[in-house]
């Protein structure tokens, strides 16, 4: 991290941080190089120097079919489920609605070892950190029950 991307931290926060005590109207004087006069920086002021966000490239954008099994399933409307396609954990934001609301009338119930074919989007970014990936479930297009034990007759 730069000298004056600790300052900009610095600032974003009050307290005490690296000996410099922060406060609101308080400046935080730093040194660009040996022998030059500081550089004062105010909490007010601290929006001139922020850094532009990088550019996300997005790279990849593919629909395709898959098949999931349910390593963890949430419930609530934002939630992300972690799913296993066999060899990778994925988290993905489910986007069938009306799957969704098949769960919610319980007209849908999930067991350990239920499988899950799905229409999937997969699209990936490349960002000042590296690569960026999100996993939308488009249309579950088959829920299929784990095995079950049938009882036998003697």
């Amino acid at each position: 991290m730069t000298e004056l991307k600790r300052i900009i931290s610095v600032l974003s926060n009050q307290g005490v941080f690296g000996g410099l005590q922060v406060s609101t109207g308080n400046p935080v004087e730093y040194y660009p190089a040996k022998d030059t006069a500081p550089v004062r920086v105010t909490k007010l002021e601290l929006h001139a120097f922020s850094a532009p966000e990088g550019d996300e490239y997005k790279i990849i954008e593919k629909e395709s079919d898959a098949a999931f099994s349910i390593v963890n399933l949430s419930f609530s409307e934002d939630g992300k489920w972690k799913l296993n396609d066999g060899q990778n954990i994925v988290w993905a934001s489910i986007e069938d609605q009306e799957f969704l609301e098949a769960v919610d009338k319980n007209e849908i119930s999930f067991a350990k070892g239920d499988i899950l074919l799905c229409r999937v989007l997969v699209q990936q970014w490349q960002t000042d950190q590296g690569l960026k990936s999100e996993t939308k479930i488009l249309k579950v297009l088959e829920h299929r029950s784990a095995a079950r034990q049938i009882s036998l007759p003697f």
